[in-house]
């Protein structure tokens, strides 16, 4: 049987590796945007909480004399130290006071305040100067950012980049009891923070999906394979089998499928017991066919057989006689014909009746069959016989006829042998002749040639009968 190109189970399997993969993608891309969301929203309500809690600790309108004055009142001193526990208590990345100036690649932010946690307090570069520039610590996209959103009211939240790393800053812009803009109160978490928040959870998530897609697998492979694949498999090789079988073996009940072995009660049963099914018609319709040829063997065998003698009649003949002429041109052959004609059955259907007449050819019939029996016999007129002598017979043909005309004339001598019984022939043999002979016709007529030259002579000389 010719090998599976592509074999069930491993379709299967590839097919459930490639469901997982699609689904950790989809679910991970999905959790990712969700996950991103929402971290980012909880970082936003964070930094309204801390910055709605930091505005509360600034006195505005001190901290814009102080700005105008560029000197640090006693108010000021006191902000930075509640600023510097907020940091301590919130962990912030960042919680600074800045007023955005330009977007210029130096100078671009003018430093205000800015809180110092405890772990940062021994770092002089932690610390910023009232109304300090910031050089190039920003870039000048980073401080559009800064620009566009100090021009909004309320909280606004945007991701910027600056040397000390990508922040996620919220801005909230301080006013004084006019309604003027003081500057702008800003904290930052850093971006790498959430992200690696956002990887964690994609990692566990991504985990769960494949332990519970390999889970999947496993499951669904184990009832694939009970429930699919070993019912195909075996309906395959037993299919194989039979096919073997039947190419094998002429028995049309060796070509039945049994399908009692497939118990899945799915589409895999119901294809088993179409296949028996289908298995069951064949095995029908070959014995039918088999039937069939038997009785065109039988019929075809009363067509070509002589209903008295039972050998061949005058239809055998003429199909013999054109299988012969194929043989004669396809090269060397040798082969002859013998014609009997039976003498005197006339006078003895006349004298005796048909039946004794039909007897008196039965004996010459047996008679001819007995001395050629290894060459077809032919009755192919009334009283007419025809011997194609072929392999044995052919080549002891003289002898034969002798031995044929003995047992004739044996017969004949009996005294107590009944006149139906006393059987006598006129014979005519002609062998075939490869340079003279075209057809099996032209060895016929030789062969009719033989028997009219004998009853020519016959008819001189006298004869017993006929």
């Amino acid at each position: 049987m010719k090998a599976v190109r592509k074999p069930l189970k491993k379709s299967i399997l590839k097919g459930i590796g490639l469901f997982v993969i699609m689904l950790c993608v989809v679910l991970v891309s999905v959790q990712y945007f969700f996950l991103r969301n929402t971290l980012y929203t909880q970082y936003q309500n964070r930094m309204r909480n801390i910055l709605g809690y930091a505005e509360s600790v600034i006195d505005a309108d001190d901290l814009a004399q102080c700005i105008r004055n560029n000197e640090k009142s006693g108010r000021y001193f006191a902000t930075q130290q509640e600023l510097n526990e907020i940091k301590n208590r919130t962990g912030v990345h960042y919680l600074y006071v800045l007023i955005p100036l330009n977007t210029k690649p130096v100078d671009n932010i003018r430093n205000v305040i800015a809180a110092v946690s405890d772990q940062e307090k021994d770092d002089p570069d932690a610390y910023v100067e009232l109304n300090g520039l910031t050089g190039n610590d920003y870039t000048p996209e980073a401080a559009r950012k800064y620009l566009e959103a100090y021009d909004r009211d309320g909280i606004t939240f945007f991701e910027n980049v600056t040397e000390f790393g990508d922040e996620y800053t919220g801005m909230l812009v301080l006013r004084d009891r006019e309604g003027n803009r003081v500057a702008a109160l800003c904290v930052d978490f850093a971006v790498d923070e959430i992200r690696d928040q956002v990887r964690e959870s994609l990692l566990d998530i991504l985990i769960v999906v494949v332990i519970l897609g390999l889970l999947f697998a496993t499951v669904f492979m184990i009832w694939a394979d009970r429930h699919i694949i070993k019912p195909i498999h075996t309906v395959e090789k037993d299919v194989a089998e039979l096919a073997r079988k039947s190419h094998t073996s002429r028995n049309p009940d060796a070509m039945v499928y049994s399908a009692e072995g497939i118990r899945t009660g799915n589409e895999v049963e119901t294809l088993a017991r179409a296949v028996e099914q289908m298995s069951l018609d064949m095995r029908d319709y070959v014995k039918n066919l088999v039937d069939q040829e038997k009785e065109l063997v039988r019929l075809s065998s009363a067509v070509n057989r002589d209903a008295l003698t039972h050998v061949g009649n005058r239809n055998a003949y003429e199909q013999y006689a054109e299988s012969l002429q194929l043989k004669m041109t396809e090269g060397h052959l040798e082969y002859g014909i013998l014609l009997a004609d039976t003498n005197g059955l006339k006078k003895i259907n006349d004298e005796y009746g048909h039946d004794k007449g039909d007897m008196y050819l039965q004996k010459a019939c047996r008679v001819i069959c007995e001395v050629f029996h290894h060459s077809p016999v032919f009755r192919i007129g009334g009283d007419e016989f025809a011997v194609m002598l072929v392999s044995e017979d052919y080549i002891n043909r003289e002898a034969l006829v002798d031995q044929m005309q003995t047992i004739f004339y044996k017969s004949a001598a009996e005294e107590t042998t009944p006149p139906w019984e006393k059987v006598s022939v006129t014979y005519g043999l002609a062998e075939y002749d490869e340079m003279k002979d075209r057809t099996v016709r032209n060895v016929y007529d030789r062969a009719e040639d033989g028997i009219r030259g004998k009853r020519d002579w016959l008819a001189e000389h006298g004869s017993p009968g006929k």
